[in-house]
């Protein structure tokens, strides 16, 4: 999900910045160009890791501003095709499910990698998913009105840089199986198995109480 990528590049320091440790103002410089954006092909910036090289810095005419050329370490956010991931519902429609992580809320999962069978209902605004003879709804909140949250699948990152009317990074996934979906789904199923088997266990013990007190009488 995270990774450590190294950038080369030439940072513009501001003056306002002079009057700081020179690694302290180039650091600050890097993470504010960085930091929460998103650097084509290689994923969300999450934080500066580490300055490795500041070269000196010079001054171009007519900018007050000092330029230095510097490799770096950069935290980013780049989820690997198959990584499992958990997140939030942020948006549904009749097309597909827009999830976040809650630093990252361009995820999407088409209508064909929801569970199957799944229909929208328009009225409510979310889909149902048909599990045997249960309506299960994916239901961004819960009675409380907490967020659910879910496990999904990672099925590619896609990433643009010329339409500006899309995202600069995209992440397609996928809940079309066993586990995937409203963590709260599979938590009910299994309590229930445990319940089951704990009451079976109760009976056998009650069992096994009676037959001894019958020897023993």
């Amino acid at each position: 999900m995270f990774q450590l990528v190294d950038i080369s590049d030439t940072c513009r320091v501001d003056p306002d910045l002079f009057n700081k440790p020179m690694k302290e103002a180039v650091s600050e410089s890097i993470s504010e160009r960085y930091v929460d954006k998103v650097i084509d092909g290689v994923g969300l910036a999450i934080m500066l890791y580490e300055v490795y090289e500041i070269s000196e810095g010079f001054v171009y005419h007519g900018d007050g501003g000092a330029h230095v050329d510097v490799t770096f370490r950069l935290l980013v956010f780049r989820p690997f095709s198959g990584e499992l991931l958990q997140g939030y519902i942020l948006e549904s429609n009749a097309e597909r499910v827009r999830l976040t992580t809650q630093f990252f809320d361009d995820i999407f999962v088409p209508r064909s990698l929801l569970q199957q069978p799944s229909e929208y209902d328009e009225a409510e605004h979310v889909w149902v998913w048909s599990y045997g003879e249960n309506q299960l709804y994916l239901d961004a909140e819960d009675e409380k009105g907490q967020l659910q949250p879910l496990l999904f699948r990672v099925v590619e990152v896609e990433f643009n840089s010329r339409d500006p009317s899309k995202p600069p990074m995209m992440i397609k996934a996928s809940m079309k199986e066993d586990g995937l979906g409203l963590m709260s789904w599979w938590e009910e199923g299994e309590d229930g198995h445990d319940e089951e088997e704990e009451g079976e266990g109760e009976e056998d013990g009650e069992e096994m109480e009676e037959e001894e007190a019958e020897k023993m009488g």
